[in-house]
């Protein structure tokens, strides 16, 4: 769950400058969840993930490992299938 609450507090951040509600990791609602994933979505996509090709590979691995832990631990957490 360290990465998710990693994940949260720096989209919790944006949410929070933008005006929109935070997310509680111990509360989160369906919403919530869809949320986390679409954002997920677009931090994983190529693009994002390698910085539009300016990043070395091993970074975009550990990039990647990151995310894919963010994923494990909303499964683990039985808020999405994996």
């Amino acid at each position: 769950m360290k990465a998710l609450q990693q994940y949260l507090v720096h989209m919790n951040l944006v949410r929070t400058l933008h005006g929109v509600d935070v997310i509680d990791i111990n509360n989160m609602s369906e919403r919530d969840v869809m949320d986390i994933a679409a954002q997920l979505e677009n931090d994983i996509s190529p693009e994002n993930l390698s910085c539009d090709g300016e990043l070395e590979r091993v970074a975009i691995m550990i990039k990647k490992q990151y995310y894919d832990q963010v994923i494990a631990d909303l499964a683990s957490g039985g808020h999405i299938t994996y």
